[in-house]
């Protein structure tokens, strides 16, 4: 195998389990959970760095991507709905799942009131 040939083997390779990994991430069939806000412990939107931090790299200050901007309360609290059936369907954050825990909180957050 000549040089220009181990180069595109190489990088189809790298691709390919780029790939892997990225759907290994996703989880297209979860479903959104319905959190009982009684007992739920519910997190205000200034406790949910870690979870919006999966969020802002595309969609804060001075980005919004694809119109969604959630570096403000008020950006946030007008998009939680579909960010979190975003979250849910695995098309947020397309650069890998985010972590249960964070998932849980954004989700808490959202349906129990979205407290600022």
């Amino acid at each position: 195998m000549n040089r220009e040939g181990f180069a595109i083997g190489a990088v189809a390779s790298l691709t390919f389990a780029a790939f892997v990994a990225f759907v290994e991430g996703c989880d297209p069939g979860e479903s959104v959970p319905t959190i009982d806000c009684s007992t739920a412990a519910v997190p205000r939107y200034s406790e949910l760095g870690e979870a919006l931090s999966y969020c802002t790299r595309c969609h804060g200050a001075g980005r919004g991507d694809a119109g969604v901007a959630l570096a403000t309360y008020d950006d946030a609290v007008s998009v939680a709905d579909e960010s979190v059936d975003a979250i849910a369907d695995g098309s947020m954050p397309p650069r890998g799942a985010m972590p249960e825990a964070q998932r849980q909180a954004f989700y808490t957050w959202a349906q129990c009131g979205a407290p600022e």
